[in-house]
């Protein structure tokens, strides 16, 4: 990984574009990188970019950091790095994701970062909030060149924004079971297990996006996100 570094380096210093001395110190500084310092800065960098601002709404002031600090300490952990190293991952990837979210709500519960809810309904789950947490994560996280075999399989982040464009978008797709989860529950409420129902009926519905007929013959959970884009604020 340190390798890659060096050869973007190279290639900004021998690029058309002026390097400042301030750009060449910093350049000298990722040349010197070690694996777990490389791993530890994707992971701050990613944290801070894929925050959601919406989240805001729900979660305490502190939130942020705290998370954020969360994924650097996993960094260079072993179940965490896997994503990094572990070219089986994507076979065993639910299974990673719902290990790592617990991981994460309980971190949440634990430093009482989630608000209690307001008006009449369901207490917000901490686990289901670490799912988005998560998945907006990942999905920042796919820019980089190691992780993005996982880019197939990866969860679509759930939230009251999308939440209406996945009930048109399943309901008439032999997945009204997903629909209705989605359009009874807060998607901060759900327990896991009615997270991954939904998740796999995403999944099962991408499958019927692709073709040689589809718009986009490879089209994955991941891109589901277009919806999010033109849902309403």
């Amino acid at each position: 990984m340190v390798s890659i570094t060096r050869l973007l380096i190279m290639l900004m210093v021998n690029g058309d574009t002026p390097v400042t001395a301030n750009e060449r110190n910093g350049m000298a500084h990722l040349s010197k990188m070690t694996e777990d310092e490389f791993v530890k800065a994707v992971a701050r960098e990613t944290a801070r970019m894929s925050w959601p601002g919406q989240m805001n709404r729900i979660l305490k002031a502190g939130t942020k950091k705290a998370v954020e600090e969360f994924f650097v300490r996993k960094a260079a952990a072993k179940p965490w790095m896997r994503i990094w190293t572990d070219p089986t991952l994507p076979d065993g990837f639910d299974r990673w994701h719902k290990c790592l979210t617990s991981q994460l709500g309980d971190a949440l519960k634990k430093g009482m970062h989630v608000k209690p809810r307001r008006k009449n309904g369901a207490e917000y789950n901490p686990v289901a909030v670490a799912a988005k947490l998560l998945n907006t994560y990942l999905h920042q996280l796919m820019k980089y060149e190691q992780p993005r075999r996982c880019y197939h399989v990866l969860h679509v982040p759930l939230d009251q924004k999308i939440r209406g464009s996945l009930v048109k978008e399943l309901a008439d797709k032999q997945c009204s079971d997903a629909a209705e989860l989605l359009r009874k529950h807060n998607p901060y409420t759900l327990e896991y297990e009615k997270y991954k129902c939904i998740q796999i009926a995403l999944r099962e519905h991408c499958k019927k996006l692709r073709g040689p007929e589809c718009i986009h013959p490879t089209f994955v959970g991941i891109e589901l996100n277009l919806l999010w884009a033109s849902a309403g604020s």
